[in-house]
């Protein structure tokens, strides 16, 4: 088969062990292949392989990987001099002598023989190995064990049962009420459903589950997504749709002097008018369709009335104006007010769940997740552990990006930040950063990943490579 030799070009520039690279190519462009290029022209250009780090998030990834690189340096060892120069060729590897063919004979042996292996693993594995060096300084036990998807899940379900049979067993605690509220809104199923994303976001809300104020903070800042005012209450919402008696009596009298169906609305208003304290939610039937979509004004006042009384369409445009506006703040705050219900309950099951899992020294994935990220960017003893790492790495390379998550990120970003800072992109050590993915093949659930952080990451290492001279 003939390689498209734009796309080869391009993949030679991506694997340039010398420049640091962000890469978002189509399913099957060769982005797995470009990797492994990068990993083995860094080894050829002298890189210790304990200097390198390839992060990936599944177990499969990882070993087609490793499978990739050693097939392709195994290879070598034993291939004629006319197969591995052309082999060093498409590689890019330029000037290819005697030197050169002996050094790629030897990766093979020399990946083998790195202590502790090529660092090519899950970040999750990674993770793990990073707590067990350093369990003091992350709080962790040091002799934790990591659970499995089932055990975990097993494991959350015991403790959100726990939780619910303390409910019943007190039904006028503050959890009660917090539970019947979300009950209330929701359907079992539903119930259910919402309860499984939230917690299995539980990396992701971290922060935000951690304590009260967390919870507090996060209610802040959806009101201001809303637009909703420190204040704004579903009594105010509701007061600011009161009705002007003065105007509809006018209204009123306007769809007397109108068809049948007029006269019988003005009656109804005058009617509806008798007993004081209604507000538009009374008259949502009347200004709105079952879809929430305004009503035709022929449907409220015939062309009569409106020519008679041609103050009507505006009147009548802007209380429905003013009706929708009140019922979509009624929704936002009804959503505020869920969501705090949801958030509590969660934070509730979650305190369960990490004493069920203290009690067995246990931990989960999300667990090494959010240690890790505490350790590597929040702990006292964070600018030493990460002297630790860091001195020991130069390349990082992501694969299948997309399917990051910001609290994979925050590692991520973590590892790398002294790489292109101070002393750690001085004194001639060339330290780079690759990553690769696409993010229309993100599994959007998968591990809390939001495919809209590879950009936006992207953006921030591209600003803080170039603000060091480095090229991206």
């Amino acid at each position: 088969m003939t390689r498209n030799p734009k796309a080869s070009r391009r993949q030679l520039e991506a694997s340039d062990p010398d420049v640091s690279a962000w890469v978002n190519a189509n399913a099957g462009s060769g982005k797995t292949h470009v990797l492994v290029d990068r990993v083995i022209r860094l080894l050829l250009g002298g890189t210790e392989p304990s200097r390198i780090m390839c992060l990936t998030f599944t177990k499969a990834a990882a070993a087609e990987m490793s499978n990739r690189l050693f097939d392709r340096l195994g290879e070598w060892v034993s291939a004629a001099d006319e197969d591995l120069v052309q082999a060093l060729q498409a590689l890019g590897a330029g000037a290819t002598g005697k030197g050169l063919l002996q050094r790629a004979r030897q990766l093979f042996t020399r990946a083998l023989e790195t202590p502790g292996g090529l660092k090519i693993q899950t970040i999750h594995a990674f993770c793990e190995r990073v707590l067990h060096l350093f369990p003091i300084e992350a709080g962790v036990m040091p002799d934790f064990a990591v659970m499995d998807e089932q055990t975990s899940g097993k494991t959350l379900q015991a403790a959100r049962d726990e939780v619910l049979a303390e409910v019943l067993a007190d039904p006028g605690s503050p959890l009660a009420a917090v539970i019947g509220d979300v009950a209330r809104r929701v359907q079992a199923d539903d119930f259910e459903n919402i309860l499984r994303q939230i917690l299995s976001q539980r990396a992701s809300l971290h922060d935000t589950l951690a304590g009260g104020s967390g919870i507090d903070e996060a209610i802040l800042r959806l009101r201001g997504h809303f637009g909703l005012g420190d204040q704004e209450t579903e009594a105010s919402a509701i007061t600011a749709m009161a009705l002007d008696p003065a105007e509809y009596l006018s209204l009123a009298g306007a769809l007397a002097s109108g068809s049948t169906a007029d006269i019988e609305r003005g009656a109804r208003l005058r009617v509806f008018l008798r007993t004081p304290g209604h507000s538009l939610l009374d008259l949502r039937d009347f200004y709105i369709t079952q879809e929430d979509n305004p009503r035709a004004l022929k449907y409220i006042a015939t062309k009569r009335v409106v020519t008679a009384n041609p103050w009507v369409p505006d009147f009548v445009a802007s209380e429905q104006v003013r009706l929708l506006t009140g019922l979509g703040k009624l929704a936002d705050l009804e959503s505020l007010s869920a969501t705090r219900s949801l958030l509590e309950f969660s934070a509730a099951i979650l305190r369960r769940f990490e004493q069920r899992k203290r009690q067995q020294a246990l931990y989960d994935f999300d667990d090494l997740i959010i240690r890790t990220g505490d350790l590597l960017s929040e702990r006292p003893d964070a600018a030493w552990v990460l002297y630790k790492l860091d001195g020991g790495i130069d390349h990082l390379l992501i694969d299948e990006a997309q399917d990051t998550s910001p609290a994979q990120w925050r590692i991520a970003t973590a590892l790398t930040q002294e790489f292109f800072a101070g002393e750690g992109s001085q004194g001639g050590r060339n330290r780079t950063v690759f990553a690769v993915g696409d993010r229309k093949q993100s599994i959007y659930s998968f591990q809390g990943a939001d495919p809209d952080i590879f950009e936006s990451v992207h953006d921030d290492f591209a600003a803080r490579i170039t603000a060091a001279g480095k090229c991206f």
